[in-house]
């Protein structure tokens, strides 16, 4: 897993934040797009990652997940939590 992968990752297991407030975390990269926008293509990458994890039964996929649902207030994760089965 990459430097920005890792810190997202320990962000997310570790505080309740809304997309801009994500997305500010990593304000000096990619240029072109606001903290909100950030931090949504963020948490959508950490869904991404959590679902491979989990379809490749690592347990700590599960938690990725919802904790990216739960701190991250992020529906993605929500409805694949959901559709997994996952509570």
């Amino acid at each position: 897993m990459n430097e920005v992968l890792e810190v997202a990752v320990e962000l997310m297991r570790n505080h309740r934040l809304c997309d801009s407030c994500f997305g500010r975390q990593f304000a000096n990269l990619a240029y072109g797009t606001d903290n909100a926008e950030r931090g949504r293509s963020l948490k959508n990458t950490l869904v991404l990652l959590a679902h491979s994890m989990i379809l490749d039964g690592k347990r700590e996929g599960v938690e990725l997940l919802k904790k990216t649902a739960e701190n991250g207030m992020c529906e993605v994760a929500k409805k694949t939590a959901l559709k997994l089965g996952i509570t």
